[in-house]
């Protein structure tokens, strides 16, 4: 059995996108989403037995990871899990105790690198676009930047411009750059 534990933010794509390839390798799934976004989980779920997947191969448990955490890693063949540092560092130490397998989306570890022969317009519009999609809560997001000293000042500033023209709010309200 594969234990997958999703967080809050992109709740469909994150609940089914470790989900679906466990199912399609022929596993079972037992999945414990965020509680804020449980419902967007289950109605992926609905979706799938609606396709015609067998109803005991992905089940779903709600409640708090202090709770069901526990009971999940000690009956997984396999865990995915995205979320915290701290909580990462408890699965990798019981995974490797029970030498099973272990996914873990901890995020903090994307690096941008802007080396001293960068078009500095460019790559400030591409530090932009790759820091601040769906306002910086994206696991993927860059989050932090390698600038050569050379060129450090004039990409601080072309960066600083940038980001102060951002306008942060509903996504279809008009006058939105980047959705919250």
């Amino acid at each position: 059995m594969v234990a997958v534990v999703s967080p809050w933010n992109y709740p469909l794509s994150m609940a089914a996108g470790d989900a679906i390839p466990a199912l399609m390798a022929g596993n079972a799934v037992v999945q414990k989403p965020d509680t804020q976004t449980a419902l967007t989980a289950l109605w992926a779920l609905d979706l799938l037995y609606e396709a015609g997947l067998p109803r005991d191969v992905w089940q779903m448990v709600v409640g708090r990871g202090s709770s069901l955490g526990g009971t999940l890693m000690d009956n997984a063949d396999y865990m995915m899990f995205t979320g915290s540092t701290a909580t990462g560092r408890q699965i990798a130490r019981d995974a490797g105790e029970r030498l099973i397998g272990a996914s873990l989306e901890l995020g903090g570890k994307n690096a941008m690198l802007v080396l001293d022969d960068a078009d500095i317009e460019r790559a400030a519009d591409g530090a932009i676009a790759a820091r601040f999609p769906s306002t910086g809560q994206l696991c993927v997001c860059v989050e932090r930047l390698y600038v050569d000293e050379a060129i450090r000042e004039e990409f601080v500033a072309a960066f600083v411009a940038r980001a102060k023209k951002l306008r942060i709010g509903g996504g279809y309200a008009s006058a939105t750059t980047w959705a919250a």
